[in-house]
């Protein structure tokens, strides 16, 4: 990183000296002005905000010691280096409780200079290091609060506490929306391809900032939750404003979005209450195919039309497809819809909206289970709106007979360990071991909260994400110390750790000996 200084002394001959003498560039800096006395110095600091202060301390108009407690009550946070060409005991002490870094008596030696120069930009080195970690954090706590907030995972006595991380005041009349970002063609999703989705996510979400009515939090499921507040007094804007998203997106890149909206909310304990909606929306999404922004009511009032009495076998899909049981499945879709159609009053419409009830309901089964399916899966769901073209019942069954039939295909086609969130996470980290990774950088790549990615890690693999990495590290180790002579530092960098006896320490640990030991067992004649 490159930081700003600023040189103040009334001598020309000082300033231009220090300008020549010092290299700026190579000591990671950049001269951004000089000034002749402190008033001068403190109008260029206002318009050029710098990280180090180099000064005089005698100056006519304003001396070093006036201009240092100037800055600091201006709240300028910066490194003082004083010159001075006395050798004054109270001049030092005074300088020394404002915070120096150095006192340099006059004439300035030049590698005295350098080296207090270095040593600063190393101490700011660490404070950066140090401020984004911190950073890092806060971002990790606020992220996970507001996931814990709309997901209803938090009392509303914690979210009270913790209110100052939110970055936003508490008001009233809340909604929540989920929004989710797929392809708009069909074919295999290529890294080029997820790359663009995480770019255009990024950009959603600096749009829905930009809106100034709530915030976003990307959930385990790379799916973008919204939440909204003042939704009475601004509900057409939130409208117009998710309407101009959708054009945005339609027109500028290869994805399209799908937004479903819950319920507004009155007070923030409740906000829980309109993701379960924001929810159901997005899981009967399409009874409303026509739309993108689909709101909570509309879906609840195709849903009233549809006789209950069948979702209890419905309900009984989930267990026939983790069995994958075409025949079970078949069975259920032919006693549902035959039973809804010899009911008295049910309408065609009905019979559509629950043709298609059904048949997403076993496309998000799939897409939950089984990794990497959902490109075909969206591909497949293009067909829904074609069952509104269909009025007889017995042609409807034969039409969802033939799209489940399909989605299963696709699913008995793919074989997976793991669900798409860390199966994805796994490819990730198989093709990009060798670089400086947390599991900070991976949720970012995926738009995740890092809290939870790690959990749902651990939960699925049954080992910490960083346990994980340095087994996937240490093999690719040992088949490197195996079949190549490659110095034992250089191994250890090509596989991930900059740091050789930190890689030494791992991989005694978990292999239960040193990488020079088991070179020399893998390769006794060498």
């Amino acid at each position: 990183m490159i930081y700003k200084a600023v040189i103040v002394d009334d001598e020309p001959l000082i300033r231009e000296g220090l300008k020549k003498m010092i290299p700026w560039e190579e000591c990671s800096l950049e001269l951004v002005g000089c000034a002749a006395n402190g008033d001068a110095a403190l109008k260029l600091l206002e318009a050029e905000p710098a990280d180090i202060l180099i000064t005089d301390i005698k100056m006519p108009r304003m001396n070093g010691l006036e201009l240092m407690h100037r800055c600091s009550e201006a709240g300028m946070r910066m490194k003082y280096v004083v010159l001075s060409g006395y050798t004054d005991f109270e001049l030092v002490k005074e300088a020394a409780q404002i915070g120096i870094e150095n006192y340099l008596i006059k004439p300035v030696d030049k590698i005295e200079m350098l080296q207090t120069l270095m040593q600063i930009v190393e101490k700011l080195n660490v404070e950066q290091t140090q401020q984004t970690i911190l950073n890092e954090g806060i971002s990790i706590l606020r992220e996970n609060l507001i996931y814990r907030w709309i997901v209803g995972e938090i009392a509303f006595d914690e979210l009270l506490e913790r209110k100052d991380y939110l970055g936003f005041k508490l008001e009233r009349d809340y909604l929540v929306g989920i929004l989710k970002i797929v392809p708009r063609y069909h074919g295999e999703q290529s890294q080029a391809r997820s790359d663009e989705k995480n770019m255009l996510m990024d950009k959603v979400r600096s749009v829905i900032e930009k809106f100034q009515m709530g915030t976003s939090v990307v959930d385990p499921a790379g799916r973008l939750l919204m939440l909204f507040s003042n939704v009475r007094i601004q509900r057409r804007q939130i409208e117009q404003n998710l309407e101009e998203l959708v054009r945005y997106v339609r027109k500028n890149s290869r994805f399209r979005i799908f937004v479903a909206m819950g319920t507004i909310v009155g007070e923030p304990e409740d906000v829980g209450s309109s993701y379960d909606d924001a929810r159901f929306t997005l899981e009967n999404y399409e009874l409303c195919s026509d739309k993108d922004i689909v709101w909570f009511e509309a879906v609840r009032q195709c849903m009233d039309a549809i006789p209950h009495f069948s979702y209890d076998q419905l309900l009984g899909l989930n267990d026939k497809f983790n069995m994958d049981d075409r025949a079970s499945i078949f069975n259920t879709v032919d006693t549902v819809m035959e039973g809804m159609g010899r009911t008295p009053g049910v309408k065609p419409e009905m019979l559509q909206a629950f043709g298609v009830i059904i048949v997403i309901h076993i496309f998000q089964n799939i897409i939950n289970y089984k990794a990497n399916a959902e490109i075909e899966i969206v591909h497949l769901q293009e067909k829904i709106p074609e069952i509104y073209q269909i009025y007889c019942v017995e042609e409807m069954i034969l039409w969802m007979k033939r799209m489940i039939d399909s989605a299963l295909e696709i699913s008995s086609q793919i074989e997976c360990q793991y669900s798409v969130v860390v199966s994805n996470v796994i490819h990730y980290l198989e093709a990009n071991y060798e670089k400086d990774i947390c599991i900070k950088v991976v949720a970012d790549a995926f738009h995740m909260n890092p809290l939870y990615l790690g959990r749902l890690f651990r939960q699925e693999t049954g080992s910490a994400f960083t346990d994980y990495l340095n087994i996937l590290r240490l093999e690719k180790a040992k088949a490197l110390l195996e079949h190549t002579q490659i110095p034992m530092k250089q191994i250890a960098q090509e596989v991930g750790y900059q740091n050789s006896n930190y890689f030494f320490t791992v991989f005694k640990k978990c292999v239960g000996m040193t990488p020079t030991e088991f070179r020399r067992r893998s390769s006794p004649d060498i």
